[in-house]
Parts: C-alpha cells; structure tokens; sequence
C-alpha cells in the first residue's frame, strides 16, 4: 500500500492537476538522492493527490463579470450609471491575466466571507475523503496519508482538518 500525499495549492488559478506535475518532479530529484530509498522508486512508495479548490474563486469572479453587465445595463437605464464599480467587476472575468483577480482575491474571498471559506473547505473535504475511503476499501480498513500545502492552501487544510475531525468547535 502507497502512502497518500494530499498536495494542496496556493492562490491562483491553477490547471487540472498540472500544477502538480512539477512539485513531484522536485520531490522525485530529491527523494533520488537518499541511498536508503533505492530499493524503490518513488511512486511505489507514495501516491500523490492533488487537491483543487481555485475553481470555487474563478466561479465567484465570473458571476461577477456576469452580474456587472447587468448592473451597468440597469444603472444606465436608471440614469445614475456606476461605470467605475461595473468596469471594475467587469474586469473579474478576464482572470488570465491580472494578479488581482488571480491571486489577491482569493486571499480576500477566503478570509472576509465565511460562507466562501465554508465553500472551500467543504470541497476540499470531499476530494480528502474521497481518496481516503478509495485507499481504505482497497486495503481493507487502512490509510495512511500526509498532506503538503503551499500559501493559501496552508490556511484551507488547516480549517478543513479541523473542521473534520473537531466540527462542533470551528466556527
């Protein structure tokens, strides 16, 4: 049985699970290095599962890029138009780009709005969960499982973890 290693983001808009292919490219160049481990290369040994959550955020500014064409649309028909406000959630949907919306957002998001935090955590519950109870049933009652996080993500496992094995006392 290989040892599950959750790898959690930072902020930022991250692709699929290829932003995960390098951080285990370095680990696997380290892991090399140590003479006690050549007996087995490093997939034997570990299984890898990257966790993503930067969906939830990329979701949040694209509903605000929505909403700001309406809101413009309305402002206008109404004679009081807000153009600063909606040109700047306008600019939510081209995320591409703009550290703002990639990156400082979802620190803001996450830490100013509970029901945003909730969301995050709730997902990355179920991405945990759900590799834990695979890796159970295939062994028959076992798991073993550590988890690596970077930026942001150190902030999101934590409050998943305890969310998760204390839920009475998290507020």
């Amino acid at each position: 049985m290989s040892h599950l290693v959750f790898l959690i983001h930072g902020m930022g808009v991250h692709d699929d699970d290829k932003w995960a292919v390098p951080f285990v490219a370095a680990l696997d160049d380290a892991y090399d290095q140590y003479e006690g481990l050549n007996d087995k290369p490093m997939q034997e040994r570990f299984q890898f599962v990257p966790i993503r959550y930067d969906d939830i955020f990329s979701a949040i500014a694209k509903e605000w890029a929505d909403n700001a064409e309406m809101l413009s649309a309305a402002s206008k028909a109404a004679g009081a138009p807000v153009t600063k406000l909606t040109d700047w959630m306008k600019g939510a949907g081209e995320i591409q780009d703009n550290f703002g919306w990639t990156h400082a957002t979802d620190v803001l998001l996450y830490r100013a709005f509970s029901l945003v935090r909730e969301r995050v955590c709730v997902h990355v519950a179920a991405q945990l969960t759900k590799a834990i109870e695979k890796q159970i049933t295939d062994t028959g009652g076992f798991s073993r499982w550590s988890v690596i996080a970077h930026s942001l993500g150190t902030s999101v496992i934590h409050n998943t973890l305890a969310r998760l094995w204390n839920p009475l006392r998290v507020r």
